[in-house]
């Protein structure tokens, strides 16, 4: 094995304990939402987290890797200690969802560096699964795009913005 391929196995396994937390997140989101259009998108989302955390395990399992449980657990307990300190910390139920619905937005953008990065390691390894990448990509951006409108909306609750005044 090669060191960058190392590197890779590493990458991929840490993006895969990632999406563990960013399923717990969204299903806290969803569980708490009060907005159906907000509901409605989560659900579909992670339907769409778990689909891609699926196509990450056959990369991995191709790379001839084992996914690494302890990071994953790791992931859900720190998942689990952030919802601790968001709950403790915040009294507003609006800014938490508006942190929450941030730490998936950040979750999202790496996901899409990421999926970008294995497109690109397709092209010069044509078997490395056989997938379409560019439809994967789009649906993440889309992804990216709904959760900076959520945000956006649940800034405005959290903080009483008048949408007609706000500067956003």
């Amino acid at each position: 094995m090669n060191y960058s391929n190392l590197n890779l196995k590493v990458y991929l396994n840490d993006h895969l304990a990632a999406s563990v937390a960013g399923i717990q997140m969204a299903k806290h989101c969803l569980k708490n939402s009060q907005d159906p259009d907000l509901s409605k998108f989560l659900s579909a989302f992670l339907t769409q987290v778990t689909e891609e955390q699926n196509l990450l395990k056959k990369i991995i399992i191709y790379l001839k890797d084992t996914q690494t449980p302890l990071k994953k657990m790791a992931a859900w307990i720190f998942e689990k200690m952030a919802h601790l300190k968001l709950n403790y910390l915040q009294s507003n139920g609006e800014v938490t969802r508006l942190l929450e619905l941030e730490g998936l937005l950040a979750g999202v953008h790496a996901k899409l560096d990421m999926w970008r990065m294995v497109e690109r390691l397709s092209i010069s390894n044509p078997q490395f699964v056989n997938y379409s990448y560019e439809s994967l990509i789009e649906r993440v951006e889309k992804q990216l795009r709904s959760l900076e409108k959520f945000c956006l909306k649940a800034g405005e609750k959290a903080f009483n913005l008048d949408r007609s005044t706000s500067i956003l």
